[in-house]
C-alpha cells in the first residue's frame, strides 16, 4: 500500500498494486500452474475481443431490462395468488 503523504494532491492513488515478491513465489510453486498460465497470458492481443464481449453483454442486459414487464403498468392488475384477501 502506498503511504498517503507520498501521493501528490493532484495524483490519483493506484487501485491495483502488483506485489512482485508474491509473483516470484507463485511462479516457482509446482502446484501453481494456473498462475503461470495467467501470468504469461498475452492479454494485450485479446483486448479488442474483451471489449467487444463486454459491449455485447451490456447491450443484452440493456435489452432484457427494456423488455421486462412491470406488473403495475398492466391494464389490469392481478393480485398475488399467495395473498389471502
Amino acid at each position: 500500500m502506498l503511504p498517503l503523504p507520498q501521493i501528490e494532491s493532484n495524483q490519483k492513488p493506484l487501485l491495483i498494486h502488483t506485489v512482485h515478491e508474491d509473483d516470484k513465489v507463485l511462479l516457482n510453486t509446482p502446484d501453481a500452474e494456473w498462475f503461470r498460465v495467467l501470468y504469461y497470458f498475452p492479454w494485450e492481443k485479446h483486448r479488442v475481443f474483451g471489449a467487444e464481449y463486454y459491449d455485447a453483454l451490456y447491450e443484452v442486459e440493456a435489452k432484457s431490462k427494456s423488455q421486462m414487464v412491470n406488473p403495475m403498468s398492466c391494464d389490469r392488475y392481478l393480485p398475488d395468488p399467495l395473498i389471502v384477501i
